[in-house]
């Protein structure tokens, strides 16, 4: 692909609201084919994963750690590490 990415990057999108449909989205029209979607509530990114396709992969928030380390790329789209709001616990 012409932006320097591949097929085979995995990505690992946080929260299943309306920023994350927005990512989806984006990420889908770059090309991307894997990508995990961890939400507080899995039910929640199944929904939404089954919105976009088979491209996309429902996970539980408690799996952000594994599924963070196999990962290119991380996007969080929860309030969580904003101002006010407590951390995204992530070990990168």
């Amino acid at each position: 692909m012409s932006d320097g990415h591949s097929a085979s990057v995995d990505v690992l999108v946080i929260g299943a609201g309306g920023a994350s449909r927005a990512i989806l989205h984006a990420l889908l029209q770059a090309g991307y084919r894997h990508i995990d979607l961890a939400n507080r509530t899995r039910d929640r990114a199944a929904e939404l994963a089954d919105l976009f396709g088979e491209s996309i992969h429902a996970a539980p928030l408690a799996a952000i750690d594994e599924r963070a380390a196999d990962a290119d790329l991380v996007v969080n789209t929860t309030s969580l590490g904003m101002s006010g709001e407590p951390p995204l616990m992530l070990d990168l």
